[in-house]
């Protein structure tokens, strides 16, 4: 059966329509991955230095949860910015400094953080729609989103603007 313009491959020999719920998964994974970069390169050019590590190991996080899904293997958790997830997930709970209070004194640099935080709770719920039998998947993109979170209020509490 050849593949149509219509059709991709989900894994090894399985195609599926564009359409499918693990496609757009991957899809919000993509654009996930690209505003990753475009966050990571913009912080460094601002000499964020440590900023811009963080990002790049947020975004190779994200990529091993595409690699765990293509492959079909279990994602494993690991630390974030030198915290276990545990601690990702209390700190995005009561973070250091509030949570956030984003308005018109936001930096760009800010802004870019924080559009990488609501694209990974978009693709966060789009594994959650396609994919019932994969919770390491929705764990990982838990806390890939709880560290972006802690990570952008401790942008917040750095810049003053706490409440």
């Amino acid at each position: 059966m050849e593949k149509t313009s219509r059709e991709t491959c989900l894994h090894a020999s399985v195609m599926v329509g564009k359409d499918h719920p693990a496609i757009e998964f991957r899809g919000c994974m993509d654009t996930l991955d690209a505003t990753f970069i475009l966050a990571a390169v913009f912080a460094r050019k601002e000499n964020h230095e440590a900023l811009a590590r963080d990002l790049w190991e947020m975004q190779a996080f994200a990529r091993n949860i595409i690699r765990a899904h293509a492959v079909m293997k279990p994602m494993v958790l690991t630390e974030l910015m030198g915290l276990a997830p545990e601690k990702i997930h209390a700190l995005s709970h009561n973070p250091p400094g509030g949570h956030l209070h984003m308005g018109k004194d936001t930096t760009e640099l800010m802004a870019y953080v924080n559009l990488v935080r609501t694209q990974v709770r978009t693709a966060e719920r789009a594994a959650v729609r396609a994919l019932d039998d994969r919770d390491d998947i929705v764990d990982a993109l838990n806390i890939l989103s709880s560290a972006v979170y802690v990570l952008l209020c401790r942008m917040y509490a750095q810049k003053g603007m706490q409440t």
